[in-house]
């Protein structure tokens, strides 16, 4: 039965510390047991502590990148070595939940599923160690509470991302013994339901608030000093632990929706208090060469010689962006007809003063990327990500923001133009929307500002539906997200715009369970996804109306 249960949680493969909770027979020292990590405080502190770097690296599997831009309409390709195209093409098919992992095989999903199920695997052993008294000594230095705090946050943002993705999944809390664990045996059903997944990750992220509210001292160290927990620039205080806490807490809540009307039932009166106390500074990671080097920049922003076939942008994307009107011609095209155009706007985040000018986050090729005509030439686009690349930073250079002020603010806005507060919600649109760029020597102004109604009419009025009228607040606000948190992670957009139905029809918008823990349970494979599918999107961009 441990086994069988361990065979489900697959831990994270390359990580430091892995949790082993079986006996096995051949004894690896990379994966210590219980009892060893028992006896060594360091090496409970890594099994806690380097669940983050697991959790870094799936999210910045190759896999992963390839598929989930696509699939949320953020980004495009035409690769079928990336394993998205299936994805990506239209009219959107069913997700594969197939036992091939071939070109066009389900291979990043599952993939990030191992990985978090090897976060959790390694929490429920170092939690349930912490649990039992043992303490994290290093000298005079008690670590302990540090080590718990960080634990139960990483411990609810994997069940989250579990809840956010999979329609269900396996949960095992770590006062449960894997050895007792087994659902099977226990005439239990194999797999809970992703909204109570949701409920014990919030659980979780409130458990390490609490935890480093009764411990202000609490520190985590720098990329430079140690390579174990979040890799930041500089230490993270207590306080700001508990601001991220907040701000992820507001993240989920947020993406967890699906559809749109899923997004109106959030709890965005709990959106408006996580975010009052959320992130007041960036979280971002280092960037290094060997340590942690973003796959991520170098499949969006890299230059097309290096990288080969990198994902573009995706028009529905930047499109609304456009006020010569070609945005429109090209979506009111059947997709078979679309080409890539290029986009004339006044938003300098998008272009330069002309179309084929570089602007502060996209740069423009005349190339076509490697993309393969044969995939279909409406996935061209001309237009490709680099605002990390335009700042001067390779892949492994830098830092990669993960979750930002602005990102904070942007949710909050939602929450306030959905709880009557659209005065609010503009001003913290306006916040990104209204904000100077600086590139190539010349500092260029933002855009005027929104109102209650939407972006001011005119000529030069952006972003614009996709029949070419002025937005209103939504639209706004939905294009400042999309815009602004592009690269945060390879999933956020996604999640994201499947709430806001900026998907095309039939994406899929949510996971199944991997078809490996099905056959492990004996139940039948089963998927979603596909034109006229209850877990398959439909497509229609949510404006006021549909508040």
């Amino acid at each position: 039965m441990c086994e069988k249960l361990m065979s489900r949680l697959v831990l994270g493969v390359g990580l430091i510390l892995a949790s082993v909770a079986c006996e096995l027979e051949v004894t690896n020292l990379n994966e210590p047991d219980r009892e060893r990590a028992l006896a060594d405080a360091g090496n409970l502190e890594a099994l806690i502590g380097g669940t983050f770097t697991v959790f870094y690296d799936g999210l910045d599997r190759s896999s992963v990148v390839n598929i989930f831009p696509p699939v949320g309409a953020e980004m495009t390709s035409t690769n079928f070595s990336f394993r998205g195209l299936q994805n990506n093409t239209e009219p959107r098919t069913p997700y594969s939940n197939a036992l091939s992992i071939g070109s066009s095989g389900p291979w990043g999903p599952r993939r990030f599923n191992n990985d978090l199920n090897g976060i959790l695997g390694s929490l429920h052993d170092g939690l349930a160690i912490l649990d039992s008294g043992t303490r994290i000594e290093v000298g005079t230095n008690d670590f302990t509470e540090r080590a718990r705090a960080f634990g139960k946050f990483m411990q609810g943002v994997a069940w989250a991302y579990m809840g956010m993705l999979y329609d269900q999944t396996i949960y095992v809390p770590e006062d449960i013994p894997f050895d007792e664990a087994d659902p099977v045996q226990q005439g239990l059903d194999a797999f809970t339901v992703r909204e109570l997944m949701l409920g014990h990750a919030f659980t979780a992220i409130d458990d390490a608030i609490a935890i480093a509210t009764a411990n202000p001292s609490i520190s985590y160290p720098s990329a430079g000093q140690s390579l174990l927990y979040f890799g930041t620039p500089s230490s993270m205080s207590s306080a700001e632990f508990i601001q991220l806490a907040n701000s992820m807490a507001a993240r989920i809540l947020v993406l967890s929706a699906r559809n749109p009307t899923e997004r109106r039932a959030v709890d965005w009166n709990q959106v408006l208090q996580r975010t009052a106390a959320g992130l007041t500074s960036d979280f971002e990671v280092v960037l290094a060469q060997g340590q942690r080097t973003s796959r991520l920049y170098a499949r969006t922003q890299q230059n097309p010689v290096a990288c080969g076939n990198c994902l573009r942008m995706d028009y529905r994307l930047l499109g609304q962006a456009d006020v010569s009107g070609a945005y429109q011609a090209w979506f009111a095209l059947p997709f078979a007809d679309r080409r890539r155009f290029d986009i004339v706007t006044p938003d300098r985040r998008i272009t330069g003063p002309t179309p084929q000018d570089d602007g502060a986050y996209f740069q423009w090729h005349a190339d076509d990327n490697g993309f393969q005509a044969t995939s279909g030439l409406y996935l061209f686009s001309a237009y490709q990500w680099g605002r990390h690349l335009l700042a001067g930073f390779e892949s492994n250079e830098g830092t990669q923001p993960m979750l930002t002020v602005d990102e904070n603010n942007l949710y909050r806005a939602e929450a306030m133009l959905r709880t009557g507060n659209a005065a609010g919600a503009a001003a913290l649109v306006n916040i990104t929307r209204t904000r100077a760029h600086t590139f190539g020597g010349v500092t260029y102004p933002g855009l005027p500002a929104v109102t209650t109604a939407g972006v001011p009419a005119g000529a030069d009025c952006l972003p614009r539906t996709d029949l070419g009228a002025c937005g209103d607040l939504m639209v706004a606000l939905r294009y400042e997200r999309m815009i602004e948190l592009v690269g945060i992670d390879a999933i956020r957009g996604w999640l994201d715009s499947r709430g806001l139905a900026i998907v095309p029809d039939g994406t899929w918008i949510q996971l199944p369970v991997p078809i490996e823990q099905l056959n492990q349970f004996g139940l039948p494979t089963y998927s979603f996804g596909g034109v006229g599918d209850t877990w398959g999107a439909v497509y229609g961009p949510i404006t006021m109306a549909d508040l």
